[in-house]
């Protein structure tokens, strides 16, 4: 789409809202915008369906004193094939759940009279596409006028990847909407509308917060994107299964006196609560919780930081010593995505873990490296205030970044057609370029051993497999595998540039937590290494 038709599109579908919706309300401390993109598997998810959980969740919290919300909810399905289910509901206080809107325009839903339902124009149709940026621009800016408040939160709710693909389309974004032919809001798109938003708000306006409900959407890739477009954004490191409305609402109309920095940072504390407590609704991803409150004025910093350390790792890459010290720490960094395969296959992982291990890494002695991987940390602690993880992110700092396990995860998923190097991000930073060489090195398919390693190191057995990665292609592999008493723990025997273990003995019981080391025999030569095993 050329930018005049946008421009044309987003004046014409904010003119219908302008023109149809005329609602004079009190006004307000807060306004909750609500960009609902449901119309995917989330409709059917979460104890029946996320969808319903979270409209009915707002409607338990809300306060219509001090706090109004009003979500743009498209949903799966509905007559005919999926048309006809996208809506604007004015939220109103409800305590009958699973009863939601009016059942005439809210498809398979009870009437509640508590809540009020608005049909949502869109050129004779009220099947909206949500992965198109004029209509998340035309409801966050009229939502903004019909309901002013001293501050407003914006809230992306749908499947996310931060920048990462959803196969089997490997392009990145948030607010998939499966009747629109898989549509989606792109990482870049996102940003423009963000922008646009703000360039069309009243003066003296802003987004304080953009609430990030999708998976693994706290990646420095995406708040560098939209750094401009609000002062701080709450999200995930990791895949997620939701926020806690209806305590959120709570928290805003029971403390007056929070000012946004602050609702950020009980949001992540809220959410860190209901992951340990609601066993029917979130538990499922209770042990690798991440949430993270990020500054988005201070993320300018932390890319100078990161530019710099993708400097330095330039320069040095190209010593094949180094370069092994490198993926070894990369395949010991923590990664987000829950499973083995996800480090595999999304990439991201925790940039204060990365540069911690960079920092203390006893394997090089570059001062000028560790003092660069020292100041990206700083950066963190700066724009990251606030931090709450489970259990399996121990050294999460809350926020990620793009560096894939493999060259062929890089190839195929991460940077085809150089999506990638188009954001804003690499464009700015040398981070792409690091990636770049890297995954270009001479040393990726040499018939040498100098850059086998291990991972996740350390290893959890009950979280996956661990890897023994970075052989030859096509190599003929035989692990011999070691505890540190020196006693044979297990033989293993495979073909491929990778061999797999999954933490159990030879007689098929899971080890014991300690430090192991293996003997990989191959076809060109012999090669020797170590990890760390943690039973939990």
């Amino acid at each position: 789409m050329n930018f005049f038709s946008f421009k044309y599109r987003q004046a014409l579908c904010l003119s219908i809202f302008l023109s149809v919706f005329a609602i004079t309300c009190l006004h307000a401390r807060w306004t909750l915008i609500v960009y609902l993109a449901g119309d995917n598997s989330l409709d059917s998810a979460i104890a029946g369906e996320q969808v319903l959980r979270d409209l009915n969740n707002l409607e338990l919290g809300i306060d219509t004193a001090s706090v109004s919300a009003i979500v743009l909810a498209d949903r799966r399905g509905g007559p005919p094939d999926g048309d006809g289910n996208t809506f604007v509901y004015d939220i109103r206080h409800d305590t009958v759940p699973h009863q939601f809107g009016d059942s005439s325009m809210s498809y398979g839903i009870a009437t509640s009279t508590k809540s009020v339902s608005l049909i949502m124009p869109s050129a004779g149709n009220d099947e909206l596409n949500m992965g198109d940026p004029v209509n998340l621009i035309a409801f966050s800016t009229w939502t903004i006028t019909e309901y002013p408040a001293d501050n407003y939160m914006l809230v992306l709710w749908n499947h996310g990847g931060g920048w990462y693909p959803k196969a089997p389309v490997f392009k990145k974004g948030i607010a998939w909407d499966d009747t629109s032919e898989d549509d989606f809001l792109s990482t870049e798109e996102l940003g423009t509308a963000l922008k646009t938003i703000k360039e069309l708000l009243p003066a003296g306006k802003q987004i304080d917060i953009i609430l990030f409900d999708a998976c693994l959407m706290a990646s420095v890739e995406v708040a560098y994107e939209i750094k401009d477009c609000a002062y701080y954004m709450v999200a995930s490191e990791e895949k997620e299964s939701g926020f806690p409305y209806d305590d959120i609402l709570k928290a805003i109309s029971s403390n007056p006196g929070y000012d946004s920095r602050q609702l950020c940072q009980k949001i992540v504390d809220l959410f860190d609560v209901c992951y340990s407590t609601d066993s029917s609704l979130y538990s499922g991803t209770f042990s690798s919780r991440t949430a993270s409150a990020i500054e988005l004025s201070k993320v300018s910093d932390l890319a100078v930081s990161i530019d710099v350390l993708a400097d330095m790792l330039i320069s040095k890459i190209s010593v094949p010593a180094f370069y092994n010290v490198i993926g070894s720490i990369r395949s010991g960094t923590e990664y987000f995505g829950t499973s083995e395969d996800d480090n595999e296959y999304y990439g991201c992982i925790d940039i204060y873990d990365l540069a911690d291990k960079i920092e203390n890494s006893n394997s090089f002695n570059y001062t000028d490296l560790k003092s660069a991987a020292s100041s990206v940390k700083s950066a963190v602690k700066s724009c990251v205030f606030a931090n709450k993880t489970g259990s399996d992110h121990p050294n999460s700092g809350g926020i990620s970044i793009n560096f894939p396990l493999t060259s062929e995860s890089w190839n195929e998923r991460n940077n085809p057609d150089y999506n990638y190097e188009t954001l804003k991000f690499s464009q700015d930073t040398l981070w792409a370029s690091f990636l770049g060489k890297y995954f270009s090195s001479p040393y990726i398919d040499s018939k040498t051993l100098f850059n086998v390693t291990t991972g996740p190191n350390p290893f959890i057995p009950s979280a996956g497999n661990v890897k023994i990665l970075n052989f030859p292609a096509n190599s003929d592999i035989k692990v011999k595998i070691y505890n540190l008493e020196g006693i044979l723990v297990r033989k293993i025997s495979g073909s491929g540039s990778y061999i797999e273990w999954d933490g159990k003995n030879s007689q098929g019981s899971t080890v014991a937590s300690g430090i192991y080391f293996y003997v990989a025999d191959t076809d060109n030569g012999t090669v020797k290494g170590k990890f760390t095993v943690i039973n939990k």
